[in-house]
């Protein structure tokens, strides 16, 4: 259901109407229980009760929160949505309240839920995917692999990530992009600071094992390629860059988790088996393009339900540009590229044929995917689940291209 706003300022506060036209600002008694609040743009949180104690509203997420006056017979009715405004420097955003009789959410409950979204634990593989494709490409031209060294690349490319996740978070608090959004560590906390300190100490550590890792390793190329990577990510989000701003998020994040990282780990294995090749092989290549198209299709998935958000923020992602429907038909491009380069990859020799094996067996979540994202691309929050599609399809190929390469040595 989409509430009916109807805008009446006072005091800096946006308020919202329902079932009759409320102009003159005054804020009354709320339902009995708030149990959750669904933003339009965005998955479930929840909304502390006590925003709507004080006559006037209450900072909240960067906006003066507010509701208006609705008749006592509507807020006696379960599961009855009721809409809120929230006023920030971009203007208003729009939620829904659901009020019922029965008892409020645990809010501990529902902060471990915010949080369990911060942490965003299956984003992780876009750390180690790279890692994995890139030690099985060495493994298949040597014959060796490093354990120890795949280990610590492992863990610094989690604090990397880390890193990559908070900040973000901090920075985009800084614009209007993350006003309604729950789950930011910095709506969270509360404190941008704090968040941001915490991602640059992440950043030390997870840039101190890189460097301990590619000495032992013994190839400086795998550093140059990691500090490239590293400075991608940095520009990506950080001002006065802000290239994912500007619609250069895709093109960067490809750059960065595909040929450069996918290669750096590869010239790290390879040199501990003492084989220090002297230029990229087609077989790291080809791969370190694969992984490059899928962790950008995540970023891509992202955008589809945050489109007003980023058009308020002055974020002009791919899917702002190209609008929803346009894009999830684009969406299609590197579902079906991907599959022709396997197969051209392998007519040129740059892959061995098991890899035609590990396109073939991931081809359904692709296409799982493709069919989520147009079935709900105008959906509003129903299309948010699109990048844990292309998480599970990207983690999938990326495993199984790693395996068809490890195969390879071992049956060819």
């Amino acid at each position: 259901m989409t509430p009916l706003m109807l805008p009446c300022q006072r005091s800096g506060i946006i308020c919202s109407a329902s079932f009759r036209a409320h102009t003159t600002g005054t804020l009354s008694k709320p339902p009995s229980h708030i149990t959750w609040v669904t933003p339009i743009r965005r998955s479930p949180w929840t909304l502390r009760r006590d925003v709507f104690a004080g006559v006037g509203g209450e900072s909240y997420l960067g906006g003066n929160v507010a509701i208006c006056k609705i008749s006592q017979n509507a807020t006696e009715r379960k599961n009855k949505f009721f809409p809120l405004g929230v006023f920030g420097k971009a203007g208003r955003r729009r939620l829904c309240v659901r009020a019922t009789s029965g008892a409020p959410a645990s809010p501990e409950a529902d902060k471990r839920t915010l949080w369990w979204q911060a942490i965003k634990l299956p984003i992780f593989t876009v750390s180690l995917v790279p890692l994995m494709v890139g030690a099985a490409a060495a493994y298949l031209e040597t014959g060796v692999f490093a354990a120890r060294l795949f280990w610590a690349f492992a863990v610094a490319g989690v604090f990397v990530i880390a890193w990559l996740n908070l900040s973000n978070d901090a920075y985009d608090s800084e614009t209007t992009v993350d006003l309604t959004k729950a789950e930011s560590v910095v709506n969270l906390t509360g404190s941008r600071n704090g968040v941001l300190n915490i991602a640059r100490a992440f950043l030390v550590s997870g840039g101190g094992l890189l460097a301990y890792a590619v000495a032992s390793a013994g190839d400086v190329r795998a550093g140059y390629m990691l500090a490239a990577a590293v400075v991608i990510g940095h520009v990506y989000q950080a001002p006065p860059f802000r290239l994912s701003y500007k619609g250069l998020g895709e093109p960067l994040c490809f750059i960065a988790f595909g040929p450069l990282a996918t290669n750096a780990f590869y010239f790290a294995q390879a040199a501990s088996a003492l084989a220090h090749p002297h230029v990229l092989t087609p077989v790291v290549v080809g791969a370190g393009v694969l992984v490059g198209i899928t962790t950008s299709v995540i970023l891509f998935c992202s955008h589809f339900h945050q489109v007003e958000g980023d058009i308020a923020a002055g974020k002009r992602s791919p899917v702002v540009k190209l609008g929803r429907p346009l894009a999830a038909k684009v969406l299609r491009a590197p579902v079906i590229g991907l599959h022709v380069l396997h197969v051209a990859f392998v007519a040129a020799g740059w892959l061995p044929w098991t890899c035609l094996v590990a396109a073939a067996v991931t081809l359904p979540l692709a296409l799982q995917m493709e069919q989520f994202v147009t079935n709900n691309h105008l959906k509003g929050m129903k299309v948010a689940p699109a990048k844990i599609y292309a998480t599970k399809w990207h983690a999938a190929h990326g495993l199984a291209l790693s395996i068809a390469l490890v195969c390879a040595r071992w049956y060819l």
